[in-house]
């Protein structure tokens, strides 16, 4: 067998639906928090949040929102990425913050 073009196309597979995972989490995040703040209105139960927390709401959904929206760029970039070094250096630091948000997680937890 010659090349590494299986190993190749697994780490553009997986990052690729690393960034495509994030990026549907976001768009969750994003729309919670806009259906947040004129549902607290409708809903008989619940008394209204004070303003400053609906424009702390509103700034979560439109940086979530943003923060997709670059993410599903880089994973049609994943799809289209020729330069094996370039892959591999983007697949160390993805999972070095995936091993920080576990330590911490971990940490916190206790």
């Amino acid at each position: 067998i010659k090349g590494d073009r299986a190993t190749v196309s697994l780490l553009k597979t997986l990052l690729s639906g690393f960034f495509t995972a994030i990026r549907w989490a976001l768009i969750g995040v994003s729309l919670i928090c806009f259906a947040y703040v004129p549902l607290q209105y409708v809903a008989a139960e619940s008394s209204p949040q004070p303003w400053y927390i609906n424009v702390f709401l509103l700034v979560i959904a439109v940086v979530s929102w943003m923060i997709a929206r670059i993410l599903k760029i880089a994973a049609a970039e994943m799809d289209r990425l020729e330069d094996r070094n370039y892959l591999l250096g983007i697949f160390a630091s993805v999972t070095s913050v995936i091993s920080i948000v576990l330590a911490i997680i971990a940490v916190v937890k206790g």
